[in-house]
């Protein structure tokens, strides 16, 4: 049971650092998509490769 629990510890620690590396580069994570949601409702748009990799 605490082996289970220090994976995942380490999963959400490798996931935010991710995210933070990923929002300083600029492309899109999850968070910016919920704020657009509520904003603008259901649009689906055009973006570019990198940006949805």
């Amino acid at each position: 049971m605490l082996r289970l629990y220090i994976i995942g510890v380490c999963v959400l620690f490798i996931a935010i650092i991710a995210n933070v590396i990923i929002g300083k580069i600029g492309l899109s994570t999850w968070y910016d998509f919920g704020p657009q949601f509520f904003k603008r409702g259901f649009v689906v748009k055009e973006v570019g490769f990198l940006s949805s990799i």
